[in-house]
């Protein structure tokens, strides 16, 4: 009788810890899931009520055209309050007045890293480059915080013959490691990027937008961003991997290798005379994207090794972004290309 009496009790006191653990964990879910939404409609608003950024059904978000501004709301960047971003037609930064007289146009596309987040226009190296060649124009659609979907959507959107001022050039697409990372849902950059298209591919290899990041799982990106923004980023890694075709279930570089070949093929229906390259810029390698992209005869240039930025004091205070001094290496190396080679 006592033996089953202490059964009992023992039973009891772990069917408590059960209930305590279980309460726990809705609590603690609900709050995330408070946490995350929030985070989310403030974004929303944040990007709304932008002077600086509007909303884009294709992209989720994109610059004003024809704007200067000195900081971008949604990334929160303080460092940058001090610089100057001016949006010129298109949805394009200024990279100088641009020479119609010049034979053929280089266009750049990229995110941040191109587009030159922390550096006044004058210091970004698509406006270096602008004055190296008498022979090509060059313009700047990188823009921060862009993934590879949007970038493949601002291609796909756009009548490029009205926009570029030569009927014949090169397009560049800069990469960097973390298009693989925002290519599979990053959630290190949650902030802005649940407002991107999520891309897959079919069982044909054909690049398959079925609506954003977002509105493909609401529940688990909300609980995702509520963890981002409680500073547990590691956990959100975790969570977003469980039941998500992104990250570990995505073979990325395989999806970007085909973003990269739809962009191209985007351009040679619009401008045929025009060439396209996927540019890997300095530090920023990846052998299994190249080997892919040679299979699918997308044209590649390796800047991965060429200069060592953190050996010249090149990048800025955060450690990634070029710095005036990284833009000049990077248009050098640009400029020899555009100088002594074919394209």
């Amino acid at each position: 009788m006592n033996f089953m009496k202490e059964v009992n009790n023992s039973y009891s006191r772990f069917g408590a810890i059960i209930d305590v653990v279980l309460w726990f964990g809705l609590a603690f879910t609900a709050a995330m899931y408070w946490v995350g939404l929030n985070a989310i409609n403030n974004d929303q608003a944040t990007l709304f009520a932008s002077e600086h950024l509007c909303y884009d059904n294709d992209l989720g978000f994109k610059p004003r055209s024809n704007h200067q501004f000195t900081h971008f709301d949604i990334s929160k960047i303080a460092a940058d309050t001090a610089v100057v971003y001016s949006i010129v037609h298109h949805g394009a930064r200024n990279t100088g007045t641009i020479d119609s007289l010049k034979p053929h146009h280089v266009a750049m596309l990229g995110a941040s890293y191109t587009f030159g987040q922390g550096l006044d226009d004058s210091s970004t190296f698509p406006y270096i480059l602008q004055d190296c060649s008498s022979r090509f124009s060059v313009s700047n659609f990188g823009f921060m915080g862009y993934s590879p979907q949007q970038i493949h959507q601002l291609v796909e959107h756009r009548d490029w013959q009205k926009v570029f001022p030569s009927d014949s050039g090169v397009v560049f697409y800069n990469y960097i490691n973390h298009h693989v990372d925002r290519l599979r849902g990053d959630p290190f950059s949650w902030a802005w990027l649940h407002h991107a298209p999520e891309f897959v591919l079919d069982e044909n290899l054909s690049i398959q937008n079925s609506g954003s990041f977002y509105s493909n799982r609401p529940l688990l990106v909300t609980l995702t961003r509520g963890l981002t923004e409680m500073g547990w980023h590691r956990l959100a890694y975790v969570l977003y991997s469980i039941g998500a075709r992104s990250r570990a279930a995505m073979d990325a570089n395989k999806v970007l290798a085909h973003v990269l070949l739809d962009i191209k093929m985007t351009f040679r229906r619009q401008l045929p005379d025009y060439s396209f390259y996927l540019v890997f810029m300095p530090g920023e390698c990846n052998a299994e994207l190249k080997g892919l992209c040679d299979e699918l005869g997308v044209a590649t240039i390796d800047f991965c090794q060429a200069i060592d930025l953190d050996s010249i004091g090149g990048r800025q205070e955060d450690g990634y972004h070029p710095n005036a001094k990284g833009s000049e290496a990077v248009a050098a190396l640009y400029c020899e290309i555009l100088t002594n080679s074919s394209l």
